[in-house]
């Protein structure tokens, strides 16, 4: 067998010579079976290390690829999930843009309020929210600083992000409610002044056109109707025609111009205190002692004051908004034609001058050229007002 084996090794590795000429001279390199032997295995382990080698590469170049792919889909992840939140974030930038142009105009609507409707009334607020608490963390693909360590914090940052949303979904709906509640609230108090002004016999349009405005301007606050909404646009406007109403009733002579009086004769037709026959009495005779102050009901200018046929001593007051009221039988007058007068100065002194039976105020109140009722007009307005 091992005789066999070394004829086969001679066979297959005999003995050779290498022939190598240079520079004219011919020189023998002789290969001996052991030598080309070892050049075998040596070339064959060669072989299998190239051929591990290569197999290795392969394999860690299709690691590498997966891994890439890998990463470009966690960047596409990123990406969407950048877009997501930037859609929501923008969602609710909106909604708080909403949110604080509302409660500035449902603000501007209390302010307005303020003196017209009792304290409880006007103390709807809403609750705020900061812009602070919208999330604005800013996802950077590329940055140095990890996004998220894991979906859960995804998770954490999407929640918060819906947490906020729901909240001013809140405050909206809350701000619809509160806004309802305002309009009822204008709308019961219109309805309140205007049946007291028609139970005095006086029309609320009649009293708005004989409104005059007096010292007022200021730089314009433009409430941008063309983008307003309808609800807050009724409202408004709501709130405007009340506020009109309670600025033409403001200087209504609705109060007696006497404190210490009674009433002696009332308005409408009377039995004549001079003739003994049926007369229409146009005014109110308040009582009292000679010499009793009498008050100017609201703020005016006197058109009149002097003697004056059968009023005897009399007083007459425009209050610059359709009403006029009239002072007769004085004893004495306190101001002078063209004088300003505010409410509750004293223009005069009660008396008994001019066609009159005794000591008392002869009162008139005029609205649009007519004589009403001064007790009638008092008492409507006084628990309004």
């Amino acid at each position: 067998m091992l005789k066999k084996t070394q004829q086969i090794y001679k066979y297959l590795f005999p003995r050779r010579q290498l022939l190598i000429r240079q520079d004219g001279e011919i020189k023998y390199i002789s290969a001996s079976a052991r030598l080309q032997f070892s050049l075998v295995i040596a070339l064959g382990v060669c072989l299998v290390w190239l051929a591990f080698s290569s197999l290795e590469y392969f394999t860690l170049n299709d690691k590498i690829s997966l891994t890439k792919n890998k990463l470009g889909e966690s960047r596409n992840s990123l990406n969407q999930l950048s877009l997501t939140y930037q859609e929501k974030q923008n969602a609710l930038v909106l909604k708080l843009e909403q949110v604080e142009k509302q409660q500035k105009f449902l603000q501007n609507i209390l302010d307005s309020m303020s003196l017209v409707l009792p304290e409880k009334n006007t103390s709807q607020t809403s609750p705020d929210i900061k812009s602070s608490e919208i999330i604005n963390t800013e996802l950077k693909i590329g940055s140095d600083k990890p996004i998220a360590k894991s979906s859960q914090q995804t998770d954490v940052v999407l929640d918060s992000i819906e947490s906020v949303k729901i909240r001013l979904e809140n405050i909206i709906n809350y701000q619809v409610s509160s806004r309802v509640q305002l309009a009822q609230q204008i709308s019961h108090r219109q309805q309140t002044l205007t049946n007291a002004v028609l139970s005095t016999g006086i029309s609320p349009d009649m009293l708005l056109e004989n409104m005059t405005r007096q010292a007022q301007g200021g730089p314009l606050g433009d409430l941008t109707l063309d983008t307003m909404s309808a609800e807050n646009e009724g409202l408004l406007n709501r709130l405007v025609s009340l506020l009109n109403l309670e600025e033409a009733l403001s200087n209504v002579p609705r109060a007696f111009p006497a404190k210490k009086y009674y009433i002696s004769s009332r308005f409408g037709i009377r039995s004549d205190p001079m003739m003994t026959r049926p007369a229409m009495h146009k005014g109110i005779d308040m009582a009292g002692w000679p010499k009793t102050k009498i008050y100017s009901p609201a703020n005016g200018i006197v058109r009149r004051a002097g003697r004056n046929g059968s009023y005897g001593i009399f007083i007459e007051i425009d209050h610059k908004n359709g009403f006029t009221t009239r002072y007769g039988h004085l004893h004495s007058t306190k101001v002078k034609k063209g004088q300003q007068v505010d409410k509750d100065d004293i223009i005069g002194l009660m008396g008994s001058t001019g066609r009159s039976t005794g000591t008392h105020l002869h009162y008139e109140v005029i609205f649009d050229k007519k004589q009403i009722n001064p007790v009638k007009l008092i008492r409507a307005l006084t628990d309004v007002l």
